[in-house]
């Protein structure tokens, strides 16, 4: 499976339209290198209804939670569930991207691996 790519760099800061991370949460995300985020930290920057930043800063993480994701880390189906509610708040932003279908078809292809082995 190809990498996804995604327009937008790492975000210099964390917005958090939502006003409910402390400061210091916020740069400890940001100073983690991308393959060092866990479930905690991919829930909290696709948090449902109140994620970490704005779209293109949490965007920019997409790639990692997919990552997560089909390789079934430690609590992936918790950031299956905040990364698909995101998504579903993005979707057009996302489509405009020329993302949302690359998503979609991960995670089809994740859902027919994940069925094959019931």
């Amino acid at each position: 499976m190809n990498r996804l790519v995604v327009p937008y760099g790492k975000p210099c800061r964390l917005s958090d339209p939502g006003k409910d991370f402390a400061p210091e949460e916020l740069e400890r995300l940001l100073k983690k290198d991308i393959g060092e985020l866990d479930a905690k930290d991919l829930m909290c920057i696709f948090q449902s209804y109140l994620p970490a930043g704005e779209y293109s800063e949490c965007a920019y993480y997409l790639p990692r939670a997919m990552e997560y994701v089909v390789e079934d880390l430690p609590d992936a189906c918790s950031v299956l569930d905040n990364l698909l509610y995101w998504m579903h708040e993005n979707a057009e932003r996302l489509a405009q991207d020329h993302l949302f279908e690359p998503l979609l078809e991960r995670f089809i292809d994740v859902s027919r691996t994940g069925s094959a082995t019931f």
